[in-house]
């Protein structure tokens, strides 16, 4: 069992719905959890925060998964043109008069 006694995580609201809780987020909203078992994988939602759809009630409430179509389907191609050899330019300083 881990000795803290609260956690905040701050982080996008994509990774936090996929990755971590499943559920929605609008922006800089907050839900609490607590952790129900001794070895910290298990999160669930306070009732507080669940049912007014986030700490400021403007997130949707319910779980949100992956669905198809959620993520595009085909590789990412490179092109036969890119460039790969290229020398910066050197960045613009007063001193350089460049």
């Amino acid at each position: 069992m881990r000795p803290e006694k609260i956690i905040i995580v701050t982080s996008h609201s994509g990774f936090l719905r996929l990755g971590v809780s499943h559920a929605q987020y609008a922006n800089a909203d907050y839900r609490v959890f607590d952790f129900v078992s001794g070895d910290g994988e298990d999160l669930v939602e306070r009732e507080l925060t669940e049912q007014r759809g986030g700490g400021m009630g403007k997130s949707m409430k319910g779980k949100a998964f992956v669905r198809p179509g959620d993520f595009p389907n085909d590789p990412v191609s490179t092109s036969d043109h890119e460039v790969v050899d290229e020398t910066p330019r050197q960045a613009y300083s007063p001193e350089s008069k460049g």
